[in-house]
């Protein structure tokens, strides 16, 4: 069974809810692990729309790529956040990274 927070933070980046996951690290008495899951689960999100959707119809691409590059903003978000709380650099440079190949995915 996963901890409620691993929980949590997956549907809050399901939904798309930066605001609530950036709740979830405030409130979190491990802010920094909070963060590194909220990043975890943004990439295994990012991993399964895009393999679900690699092969799909113009109509279907449209709203793919809106969605991919709304990931995008998400994980280059959270890596801005990190940067702020002087969180682990290297994690905050892959999740930089995320949202660029993810936002370049999304246009391309």
């Amino acid at each position: 069974m996963t901890d409620p927070i691993t929980g949590a933070v997956a549907s809050a980046v399901a939904n798309k809810s930066i605001s609530k996951v950036a709740e979830y690290i405030e409130q979190s008495d491990d802010g920094e692990a909070t963060w590194k899951e909220s990043g975890k689960q943004l990439a295994i999100k990012v991993r399964t729309v895009y393999t679900q959707n690699k092969n799909a119809t113009v109509r279907v691409d449209d709203r793919f790529s809106r969605e991919l590059e709304r990931y995008g903003k998400f994980a280059t978000e959270l890596a801005v956040r990190g940067r702020v709380r002087g969180f682990d650099e290297e994690y905050c440079d892959r999740l930089e990274n995320l949202g660029e190949v993810t936002t370049d995915l999304a246009r391309g």
